[in-house]
């Protein structure tokens, strides 16, 4: 249960971020112009809403490609020790056939 709340933090900050953005903005807007100011709140609004989640969407993209690379690094790993084995051992049989070819 600790592993997925801190695996959704980043998110949490990030959205919490831009809503304090998005209050500060509306509280500034209304205290400087304070008279019909809803178009100008509208617009702060739907400004952050596509820009959080541009930037969750970016968030995820970057912890899949992390994930993504390690495995990656991982199958390369294993493979050339696989590789390195199968060479191993195909070493092994040809130096077997030299023995017997010679002892003939």
């Amino acid at each position: 249960m600790r592993s997925s709340e801190n695996k959704n933090l980043p998110y949490l900050i990030a959205v919490t971020i831009m809503a304090i953005i998005a209050v500060i903005g509306i509280v500034i807007v209304a205290i400087v112009h304070p008279a019909d100011s809803m178009l100008i709140i509208g617009a702060i609004i739907g400004f952050l809403t596509p820009t959080t989640l541009s930037l969750l969407a970016f968030m995820k993209s970057q912890e899949t490609h992390q994930a993504v690379n390690g495995r990656l690094g991982q199958f390369i790993e294993n493979s050339n020790a696989l590789a390195a084995s199968q060479g191993f051992a195909a070493g092994v049989a040809q130096n077997k056939a030299d023995a017997l070819s010679k002892s003939k």
